[in-house]
């Protein structure tokens, strides 16, 4: 039996992120303005357990080869191949997306809870896919949920707000909202003769639409549906093949002659759901009725969005969503009457995505908005004032090591992006400062003290 010795890679590990330092902090930056940005709407942080019982993901939609599962190493046994410690499989998974662990979660406390609740969840997701550009198999996502009774949709639109909020602070550039409602698609489809066996094929053609055009799909429609006459096809493809506001989309549907009052009522919602938009002030947000919109259609059960930046749609949807129901009581069998409105950023693809396209400000690889640049014999004085400052609220690196030439520190300032460096300027092998120096790192510009004092007094005020 060979022996096993194990030997460290240093490297990339496909399909996960591998950031550089200044990408780093400005990732971090970014999962922080999300963050306050759903706070801004009143949503909760919701921080659920990393992992979950592998049958609840099954439960819940997971896709058996795409779920990941946990496993232990066996120290008592080896594979005969290699040398490897075996391993032992558990019954537990890492989760595909952020909606099993809000699911399992509000099951567990439903009785407990002040109803409607709105959570945010900035957590990771792990998906057994094939790595590629912008897909990754461990992203994170940004999730945004109201859970309810009888939700308004006013709960629809709050979650869009927060959505829409959040990516205007990242500064992803223009972006338009797609929306469709489930009950446009599937009853349209239902009335023009489409059996409910074959549903679920006709909607991955539709959801092919923008990759093969509609002269292909209408050629798989007749084919998946062959008792669908050209005609029907040929009427069904001008309602999904709308793009366009709202109001316009009714003569669409009536004239397609499959609309009847729950396509109404769903095109209704969706010109509720701009009202409501507009009534918040955010009636510039771009709003594009899209009735070809059918992904994750068995999922939802109302309004669904998708999210494209402007130019760049070929990238695909960077935010998607909508309301779903059966949240808590597929888990728990009860409490079948609690629904939720729910919508997530993919984060990490989008960050990537605007990193190969250089739209990312990369400058800065720290949160410190100066640096204390000193000799060692006047160390003490430096952690003063870094203490001090500290107390007000300005983050402080103090340098790691003061032997280093006071040329060097200032580099060290300037390499990071720290906006701002703080000079203890003394005479060699003196305990005494003889000038405090702040100097502004990009403009050059320098304002001194001859004192502690008057150190801490005026430095904060110049930090900007």
């Amino acid at each position: 039996m060979k022996t096993y010795k194990p030997k460290p890679v240093i490297g990339p590990i496909s399909g996960f992120t591998n950031f550089s330092e200044a990408q780093h902090y400005a990732y971090a930056q970014w999962l922080a303005r999300i963050a306050h940005a759903f706070q801004l709407y009143g949503f909760t942080p919701l921080i659920p357990r990393p992992v979950e019982l592998r049958d609840n993901l099954h439960f819940k939609g997971g896709i058996g080869k795409q779920i990941y599962s946990l496993s232990r190493l066996d120290e008592a046994g080896t594979l005969a191949a290699d040398g490897r410690p075996s391993v032992v499989g558990t019954d537990i998974g890492l989760p595909f997306d952020r909606t099993v662990p809000l699911a399992i979660w509000v099951a567990q406390y439903a009785n407990e809870m002040t109803l409607p609740y709105k959570r945010y969840d900035i957590g990771w997701v792990f998906r057994g896919e094939t790595a590629q550009a912008g897909r990754f198999r461990g992203f994170h996502q940004a999730d945004v949920d109201i859970i309810g009774r009888q939700l308004d949709l006013s709960a629809d639109v709050e979650c869009l707000l927060a959505i829409a909020q959040a990516l205007a602070t990242l500064e992803v550039g223009s972006f338009a909202f797609h929306v469709n409602h489930i009950a446009i698609a599937k009853t349209l489809l239902k009335n023009a003769g489409v059996t409910a066996e074959q549903e679920a094929e006709v909607l991955r053609i539709i959801d092919k639409l923008e990759k093969i055009g509609a002269t292909k799909v209408m050629h798989e429609l007749q084919g998946a549906a062959s008792q669908l006459t050209p005609d029907a096809v040929e009427r069904l493809m001008q309602v999904f093949t709308f793009r366009g506001a709202t109001p316009a989309l009714r003569p669409v549907l009536e004239a397609s002659g499959f609309a009847d009052d729950v396509v109404l009522r769903g095109c209704q919602q969706l010109c509720e759901v701009e009202t409501l938009l507009s009534a918040a002030g955010k009636s510039d947000l771009k709003l594009v009725v899209n009735p070809g919109l059918v992904r994750g259609l068995d999922y939802y059960t109302g309004v669904v969005v998708e999210t494209f930046i402007e130019g760049n749609e070929q990238a695909g949807s960077i935010a998607s969503g909508g309301r779903y129901s059966n949240l808590v009581g597929g888990f728990s069998g009860r409490h079948d009457d609690i629904e939720g409105v729910g919508f997530s950023i993919g984060v990490t693809r989008l960050f990537d995505l605007l990193c190969r396209a250089q739209a990312v400000p990369l400058e800065r690889k720290t949160t410190a908005q100066v640096v204390i640049a000193y000799r060692p014999e006047v160390q003490s004085v430096a952690v003063q004032v870094a203490m001090h400052l500290r107390a007000q609220g300005v983050n402080v690196d103090v340098y790691a090591n003061p032997t280093k030439q006071m040329k060097h520190q200032l580099e060290y300032a300037a390499k990071k992006g720290v906006p701002y460096a703080l000079m203890l300027m003394n005479a060699e092998g003196s305990a005494r400062v003889d000038e405090f120096v702040l100097k502004n790192m990009t403009t050059r510009e320098q304002v001194g003290w001859s004192t502690l004092e008057a150190c801490k007094q005026e430095c904060k005020n110049h930090l900007s």
